[in-house]
């Protein structure tokens, strides 16, 4: 297992390190402002999105440091997902290889928004640090008590960072224990993934921000739920979707061969029990009034999709003869020479002195104007304000000033009541041509603003005393 965890390392720093970062957006960068101007133990405004990474980078308060440590962990997550659940799925040598196959896929296949949004989003530590904790507890009848100890704070942590982990948690470890006849030693793991959901449970309800809906939409709306959950997901992970069926048709034709299917039997087993686990967590989430009205997001169905790839490729790997079996090492060895080679071909080899480039590339196209019209706040679209205001707290701060630029959009209560309560003038700007400002800053209780100059791409607002009149 070492050996395998630094062959994850060695894939998610070459990640960390390469033009992967030209794909940020708004939800990707919160995270890094979350640890670098106020840390919560929630995603701001939410109450289901722990912020582990955010808390692990406190210490580095640079924002190119913060954000390379953050997406460092986030990467090695996503890649370690991959690994772990193969490992926990599968008892033989063959499974590094099939973990490392499809994080391959993805990182080959899939466009780099999509990748992105896999990354940063908490399905993937979720899934590492349940995968980890379940195989820390083991399958004895009565597990070590430092085992047993690792295990669960392993679950709950992974149930903070997702407080839905347990809904493929659960199935999972059922499925293994289906496949591979375990008896009591089953209920030591169920009994911790039970507590660390319970514990997930009562952080979402005790969360200063009420904002996921839990309750389910009704049976007539289930199709129409169903549908939108598989069109877009073929619509995002489409490209990769056809390594799967080949994954999937190659498992097909070799468990035709009874000589295979006898020496992989157990480990058969537990992937087909573990893909009705990955549908049940489909059907739950197509269920929920939340996924519903976000727009049915494929990215919810992740933890579905890392399931369905890892049993296709264990079921595929079936055909591989017994002298890998003793090949550990070798097997690992390939399987992370091929994360790196795909990670080189399609982002590029490593080029961390580039990064500040690129978020200035992307996000950088009203820093000046901003600073030198003294704004003290941007208000207005969020796709627009989080982006802009990470990219001016990198400026602020390589220029050696104390002072932020606060941003005045979706997820700002968070921060609303330290910049609130901030002495000096405040002074409010927003893009030219935005049309979202007004109503959040009447959200957060500003008052009512209008433009009073423009400045290049950014308008100054104040009170309509203030308006400039043009002839």
């Amino acid at each position: 297992m070492p050996w395998a965890l630094a062959a994850c390392a060695a894939a998610a720093l070459c990640l960390d390190l390469s033009a992967f970062h030209r794909h940020h957006n708004a939800d990707s960068l919160v995270p890094v402002l979350v640890s670098l101007i106020r840390w919560t133990p929630f995603y701001w405004d939410q109450d289901r999105f722990g912020m582990l990474a955010p808390l692990l980078a406190l210490p580095f308060q640079g924002v190119l440091a913060n954000l390379l440590v953050q997406y460092g962990l986030l990467c090695f997550a996503f890649f370690a997902a991959h690994i772990l659940l193969a490992r926990y799925l599968w008892a033989d040598a063959r499974w590094p290889l099939a973990g490392s196959l499809g994080a391959t896929a993805m990182v080959m296949l899939i466009p780099g928004d999509t990748l992105m949004a896999i990354v940063h989003n908490p399905f993937s530590p979720s899934l590492a640090l349940g995968a980890a904790g379940l195989l820390a507890i083991g399958d004895a009848d009565r597990p070590s008590a430092p085992r047993l100890g690792a295990g669960l704070v392993l679950l709950l942590a992974s149930s903070w960072v997702n407080a839905g982990a347990a809904l493929i948690l659960g199935p999972l470890a059922l499925a293994r224990a289906w496949a591979f006849g375990l008896r009591r030693g089953t209920l030591w793991p169920l009994g911790a993934i039970g507590l660390s959901s319970l514990a997930g449970y009562l952080a979402l309800r005790l969360a200063p921000f009420r904002a996921t809906m839990l309750n389910p939409i009704s049976p007539a709306e289930w199709p129409t739920a169903f549908a939108g959950l598989a069109r877009n997901a073929w619509k995002d992970f489409g490209t990769a979707y056809w390594s799967f069926l080949g994954a999937a048709g190659l498992a097909a034709l070799l468990l035709a061969v009874a000589a295979l299917r006898r020496r992989s039997a157990q480990e058969l087993r537990a992937a087909l029990a573990a893909l009705g686990a990955a549908l049940l967590y489909a059907l739950t989430c197509g269920a929920l009034r939340w996924v519903h009205e976000n727009g049915f997001s494929s990215r919810y169905l992740q933890p579905s999709i890392f399931v369905l790839q890892t049993c296709l490729l264990l079921a595929a790997m079936s055909a591989l003869p017994a002298v890998f079996d003793h090949r550990r090492r070798t097997l690992i060895s390939v399987a992370g020479a091929a994360m790196v080679a795909a990670i080189v071909i399609r982002y590029g080899p490593p080029r961390p002195n580039k990064l500040g480039e690129d978020l200035a590339d992307n996000f950088g196209s009203l820093t000046e104007e901003l600073l030198a019209a003294d704004c003290t706040h941007l208000a207005g679209d969020y796709w627009t304000v989080w982006p802009a205001v990470l990219h001016a707290e990198l400026v602020l701060r390589e220029r050696g000033e104390a002072r932020h630029l606060w941003g005045v959009s979706h997820r700002s209560w968070a921060t609303r009541e330290l910049w609130w309560k901030e002495a000096g003038e405040r002074r409010f700007c927003a893009p030219k041509g935005d049309t979202r400002y007004p109503a959040e800053l009447e959200e957060y209780q500003v008052g009512e603003l209008v433009p009073v100059a423009e400045r290049g791409r950014i308008v100054l607002l104040g009170p309509r005393s203030e308006r400039v009149s043009h002839p």
